[in-house]
Formats: C-alpha cells, structure tokens, sequence
C-alpha cells in the first residue's frame, strides 16, 4: 500500500492526465522547462557550490557541499527519460547525495532524445569518465556512480561499457 504521500503524488498524476485529456502533448521544450520529478522541484542548497564545467566536450557542473572530499567523486546522473533532466530538476538530489556521501559530485548535462538519439547519452558518460580519470587524475576506486530512473539505466551501462573494456576506459593515444 502507497503512504499517503505518495498516493497524493499519484492522485495528482491522474488529476494532470485527466485535465489534458484531448488536448495535443505539450512540445518537448515545454515538457523540459516544466519538468519535476516528483511534481515540484527542489533548489539546490545555498551552501553547495555549484561549477560550470566541461567534460571532455560534455557540459557538467561540480556540486561542492561543505566538507566534501575533492579526492573523491560521485558521478551522477539525472533522469528524466533520456528526454528531460538536468541540473535544475535533479541537482538538490545530487547536492544531497554527495553531502550524505562526503564526495563532489559531478553531473554532467549528457545530451537528450530525441535531437540526440542513443548511443549520445551513453557517449556523453563515457567521455565524463574518462575526463575523470584522465584529466582530473581520479583513480577508479574514487569514483562512485549513481543515477535517477533513466540516469540509473546509463549508470548501469557505464559500468557495463567499463567491464566489457577490462578498466581500459582512460582516453587513449592517437
């Protein structure tokens, strides 16, 4: 049985759905500027610093939580359906996870479907790894990775991508 915050979530799903029933899908633009998981979004904490930054090509940004371990990373990554997701809708989760976890989390914005299709997203964690290990000297056993609903798919498939290159993930020499 649901508690009852979440069958109020689900109440207000079904409510959503009814009051759009026969009107056209909102387009995809609107579908990301609105988009929160769980029905509202959550701002990021005042006192976790947030850094533009670009991983090898992919744009990301650091989340700092006082206290956090710079020698330690957690790569995180959003859901949203491969479509939707970003800073704005999942960065309090991540700021929340690395300050739980004492690390940096990094989160990258990989690029979404449908203007991307697969494998961009995939490609785009990749290469964060790499930059990881590569450019911000990280050995593997610093690197934690987690993600959120599609982000926990490409979190799995990261780590699958890893094992079938036998740990051989760093950029190589041309």
């Amino acid at each position: 049985m649901a508690s009852q915050a979440m069958q109020n979530l689900i109440d207000a799903f079904r409510d959503r759905r009814k009051a759009r029933a026969g009107e056209a899908p909102p387009a995809l633009e609107e579908l990301r500027a609105a988009f929160a998981p769980g029905g509202r979004l959550h701002p990021v904490p005042d006192d976790v610093l947030v850094t533009e930054v670009t991983a090898d090509g992919v744009p990301a940004h650091w989340l700092d939580a006082p206290g956090a371990d710079p020698g330690r990373v957690l790569l995180f990554l959003h859901g949203g359906g491969f479509q939707l997701g970003s800073l704005r809708s999942h960065g309090e989760l991540a700021a929340r996870l690395g300050r739980a976890s004492g690390m940096r989390v990094l989160l990258p914005e990989y690029r979404l479907a449908p203007e991307h299709p697969f494998p961009a997203a995939i490609d785009d964690v990749l290469a964060a790894w790499r930059w990881l290990r590569t450019d911000q000297d990280l050995s593997a056993g610093s690197i934690a990775v987690a993600g959120d609903s599609a982000g926990g798919g490409l979190a799995v498939a990261l780590l699958v991508a890893l094992s079938d290159a036998g740990g051989r993930c760093r950029r190589q020499p041309h």
